[in-house]
């Protein structure tokens, strides 16, 4: 009788054991890149600094176009301060907004070259904050929903996280995410 109980004992360990590791498997599956890369830190005890969130859009614009794009930008955020920049023969139009009560900074660049043959255009929009999200997740799929309303399709996310472990040495983990 002792013999049958260790058995379903084993058993049930083992069958427990394995429904555990799926279930691990299948929450680290559900994480975002940026949430993948913050727990990882912080399971290391790695005090997060900054995070960062890219997107980028390649395009091809003449010099009109860009201009046209850039009236379209900003009536579309109008909460963004724009500003345009020109060093030698490249563009920039650089609008910049920052939302104090998740004291997260957002920031759009529009650039061009102004060559008149294969002028080479992109479009950049990033996210940033020193303070930790609530929820990793909630913070990275956001930016992918505000990243495709701005790109009208899903464009590369890159992901970047600074921080500092025992004051004594500066961490950058960095994960590109691909979106199909």
């Amino acid at each position: 009788m002792k013999k049958k109980q260790v058995s379903y004992a084993i058993i049930v360990s083992v069958v427990l054991s394995f429904v555990i590791a799926v279930f691990h498997t299948i929450h680290a599956s559900e994480l975002t890149p940026l949430a993948q890369i913050a727990e990882g830190m912080e399971r290391q005890n790695v005090s997060i600094d900054k995070w960062t969130l890219h997107a980028k859009q390649n395009m091809s614009l003449t010099e009109k176009e860009f201009y046209q794009k850039v009236q379209r930008l900003k009536s579309e955020y109008r909460q963004y301060n724009w500003a345009l920049a020109q060093e030698d023969q490249i563009v920039k139009a650089i609008g910049t907004y920052t939302d104090k009560k998740n004291h997260t900074s957002f920031k759009l660049q529009l650039v061009t070259t102004l060559k008149k043959h294969n002028p080479t255009s992109y479009l950049l929009y990033e996210q940033m904050s020193l303070e930790t999200p609530i929820s990793w997740n909630d913070t990275y799929e956001q930016f992918e929903r505000q990243a495709l309303g701005i790109f009208q399709e899903k464009v590369v996310i890159f992901t970047c996280l600074n921080g500092h472990l025992d004051d004594n040495m500066d961490i950058v983990l960095q994960k590109k995410q691909i979106s199909y």
